[in-house]
């Protein structure tokens, strides 16, 4: 698999688009034809409710909120409704895993703990609205089982030269600064925009976690281990965001961007081990001294041209290309104590460097036009190439010498091609009915080579995945809609890359080549009652269940984790949201979701069955005051329940508030605190026969926050085209 042959996909899917596609001098006559996909004229208005929903989604207005300033986007996310994130920075949705994140209707490419990084690497303030979709259409890529998080950037639409800058300054445990800008420039065909930001923090992460390993046949107990880690970081984050569109006609438009980020972090792990062993009666102890640091670098661009020759008849062509490096460097000192916990002569020492570059390329072509009887169709194909190369070096300190690990190091290449087409028609049926269906074929091709050991694996797979939606629409104040969806998760670069990834000298993750994606079918029931109060129930069916497994060594005390493919997961699901102005100066937003999941499967030999329930909740308060003043309380709720087949997250609370005041026409001032009872921490359980383990981690999630933002520019208004509309891309 060559980039030749991805550019040659490209050009040709190119070519038989264009032929496919008929494009008319005039617009279509006017028919009766649904509007939902439509974009609409909107007015700006000086107030933006929270939350706003809409069919198939819920848009949240993040710059509505004051409270959401000196935090990330990856803090961000759990404060969205139906929205967790768990120790590691895995995202769920309605209590489900594998959502996949959009930026600006574009895919971000990245899973697992990559996306983490680089989700906490934006600041939310640069994000003016987050789309939440349960279940897309066949429009967009079928990875992400549990729905779609698309990230809108804040932009102004202002006509001229408009500037704004924020100066934010926080105080946690340490202090924390941010400077943002964004400039842009509106005249006519021409639109430009230019954004940038950097801070810089330091931070923390206490973690805790006792570690019982038992003989799996017997059920005696073998040894007991505590485990107690404090890390501290430094660290520093620049972003950078250049936009560009030009209408060249009344129905031609094209544009480019341009996005860059530079992460650099210092951080040093401090642990402590006491191992009990039961048969013996003795008790051992150990410290782990581990600094590191990295350079995170992401690069990517866009170019985009749009044909409209009406509301209902366009053709959109993107091009993509993302850069993606990160270059870690860890030293790992292992010291044995003694009973008064002095540490013992000759520590053990490991050095590893392991860069990572992954290089994505992708071409997307998509139609829409409206037939004569009112039929909606939209077309499209895409073709993405994906390279990853990944090189691990250690080294041991032996005999006053840095030795080569040569059994740890290794040199991963990956690659993946994607190429998927779709058809999906939108058509009312009558006053009352609306319906939309759907097909997309997406066909999978990767291969892997371990170059050090000369191990190699290729595949390839075809798979379908139908999409339906049906509308009822008795009157005005109430709506119904059915809709079922078949969509898959495939495993991330990392869980597929073999190489260790350490946490500590007895704690580390393997990754593995043998995984196979994770397929659901869900169904879903929505009622709305205008617009106000949405409820849900759903019904999902998970088979291949990519699941962390952990793996414990008795002799040596050692417990790895890996992926692997692990069984079937059955749940439903109940959701209520409720978004109202009760007075002109209040608004509530608040939302429950109930679920029950059911895993089955077999791991290490052993049959695996475990259910239970969930549920988690939320509630926003805002109120405008006089003089521009306006202010926000919310509270988060995360119950009991099951996240994996082994694994059980013990319940959290999170809060926040913040006020603002517009001091001028020109200027704004906010206030917010996070976690001001310092009650947020995440906890967990995992049991498998011959393991069972308990954690908690506690970070610094408690701060105080102030921001100021200037605006300089004209300050009147213009009626614009909305971008509501739902994620028009979706990388699998």
């Amino acid at each position: 698999m060559r980039t030749t042959s991805f550019f040659r996909n490209c050009l040709f899917i190119a070519a038989l688009s264009l032929c496919a596609v008929r494009m008319h001098a005039q617009p279509h006559p006017d028919t009766s034809v649904s509007k939902t996909d439509s974009l609409k004229e909107v007015s700006i208005t000086s107030k933006k409710q929270l939350l706003q929903m809409s069919l198939g989604k819920i848009t949240v207005n993040v710059d509505a909120s004051p409270s959401n300033i000196g935090i990330n986007v990856l803090e961000l996310m759990r404060k969205l409704p139906g929205i967790t994130v768990d120790k590691d920075g895995n995202i769920s949705m309605q209590g489900k895993q594998g959502v996949l994140v959009l930026i600006d209707d574009k895919p971000t490419y990245l899973t697992g703990s990559q996306l983490a990084d680089y989700l906490r690497s934006i600041p939310a303030d640069d994000i003016g609205q987050v789309e939440l979709a349960s279940q897309p259409s066949a429009r967009y890529d079928a990875s992400g089982n549990a729905g779609v998080i698309n990230l809108k950037w804040k932009r102004s639409r202002r006509p001229g030269l408009f500037a704004t800058a924020t100066l934010t300054a926080a105080e946690s445990v340490y202090p924390y600064a941010l400077g943002s800008m964004l400039v842009s420039y509106n005249k006519r065909k021409l639109s430009l925009s230019l954004s940038a930001d950097e801070d810089k923090a330091s931070g923390f992460a206490n973690w805790t976690e006792t570690q019982t390993l038992s003989d799996a046949t017997s059920g005696n107990t073998t040894n007991i281990t505590n485990i107690s880690s404090h890390t501290k970081e430094q660290f520093s984050i620049a972003n950078a965001h250049v936009a560009g569109s030009y209408q060249w006609s009344d129905k031609a438009s094209f544009g480019a961007m341009l996005k860059g980020g530079y992460h650099t972090n210092q951080h040093t792990d401090n642990v402590y081990y006491k191992v009990l062993n039961t048969d013996s009666n003795k008790t051992s102890y150990s410290n782990i001294i581990s600094p590191g640091n990295f350079i995170r670098k992401d690069a990517s661009a866009n170019l985009w041209y749009t044909y409209k020759t009406s509301e209902d008849q366009r053709l959109d062509i993107n091009a993509d290309y993302l850069n993606f490096v990160n270059s870690p460097y860890q030293q790992i000192t292992t010291s044995a104590l003694d009973a008064n916990m002095q540490p013992l002569p000759n520590p053990s020492l490991l050095n590893s460097h392991q860069p990572s570059e992954i290089d994505i390329y992708s071409f997307k072509i998509d139609y829409i036009d409206t037939l004569q009887d009112g039929t909606r169709l939209e077309a499209g194909i895409k073709a993405s190439y994906v390279i990853t190369d990944n090189d691990a070096a250690f080294s041991t300190y032996q005999n006053s010498m840095w030795i080569n690990d040569t059994a740890r190091s290794n040199h991963f290449v990956y690659k993946e091609n994607i190429n998927a087409a779709y058809l999906s028609a939108h058509k009312k049926l009558g006053e009352k009915w609306d319906g939309r269906a759907g097909l997309r074929m997406e066909n999978t091709n990767v291969n892997g080579v371990q170059q050090v050991h000369g191990q190699s694996f290729s595949k390839s797979y075809t798979s379908l995945f139908p999409t339906i939606n049906i509308v009822f629409k008795p009157n005005s104040n109430h709506q119904w809609e059915l809709d079922y969806g078949r969509r898959i998760d495939r495993p991330s670069y990392r869980d597929l890359n073999p190489f260790i990834f350490y946490s500590f000298s007895y704690t580390y993750n393997v990754g593995n080549p043998g995984l196979q994606p994770q397929f659901t079918n869900s169904v879903e029931l929505k009622h709305s009652y205008k617009n106000m109060l949405i409820t849900s129930v759903s019904f999902t069916n998970t088979t291949g269940v990519i699941n962390d497994l952990l793996v414990a060594n008795n002799a040596t005390n050692v417990v790895y984790s890996t992926e692997a493919n692990v069984g079937t997961n059955n749940a439903i699901n109940a959701s209520l949201t409720f978004n109202k102005d009760i007075w002109k100066w209040l608004t509530v937003n608040a939302y429950a979701t109930f679920f029950y999941a059911h895993y089955t499967g077999m791991v290490n030999g052993y049959n695996i069955n475990t259910s239970g329930p969930g549920f988690f909740s939320g509630c926003t308060t805002s109120f405008s005051f006089i003089k521009g003043w306006r202010a926000e309380a919310a509270a988060y709720y995360s119950g009991n329940y099951v996240s994996g087949i082994m694994s059980t997250v013990q319940p959290g609370i999170y809060t926040s508030c913040g006020a603002s005041k517009k001091i001028s026409d020109r200027s704004t001032l906010k206030l917010a605190v996070e976690d001001p009872f310092y009650a947020y921490r995440f906890r967990e359980q995992y049991a498998l026969p011959g393991l069972h383990t308990t954690s908690s981690q506690k970070y610094n999630t408690r701060s105080v926050a102030v921001s100021y933002t200037l605006s300089l520019g004209k300050s009147q208004s213009r009626k614009e085209a909305s971008t509501l509309e739902e994620s028009k891309r979706i990388k699998g």
